[in-house]
């Protein structure tokens, strides 16, 4: 989401791939703000859950929320930036009705 050398790795191994193909490499989050994503995946009723970790700040099968990223301690990047965690969508468990 906002680490400059994830984004030059995928410029530099997955551009050239898709150039060929004729498409456009798309970072649709890339520096998206914290608080705006946060919203929209709270909006999308999909549940996400730490499914990894490290160091543990954070233990596994912790529901990613917005009370769970107010809890995180100092050090701790919200969305798990720097390796602290990774977070499952539970799609499954998404409501399939359309948004009204």
């Amino acid at each position: 989401l906002h680490l400059e050398h994830v984004a030059a790795w995928r410029e530099e191994r997955i551009g050239p791939a898709v150039r060929a193909l004729g498409a456009t490499l798309h970072s649709p989050l890339w520096q998206a703000p914290y608080e705006s994503l946060m919203r929209d995946l709270e909006a999308s009723g999909t549940p996400c859950r730490v499914c990894a970790q490290t160091g543990g700040a954070v233990a596994v099968g912790d529901l990613f929320s917005a009370q769970f990223v107010s809890s995180l301690p100092p050090g701790v990047d919200a969305f798990g930036e720097n390796g602290e965690f990774h977070t499952l969508a539970e799609v499954w468990a998404a409501s399939r009705d359309p948004l009204s």
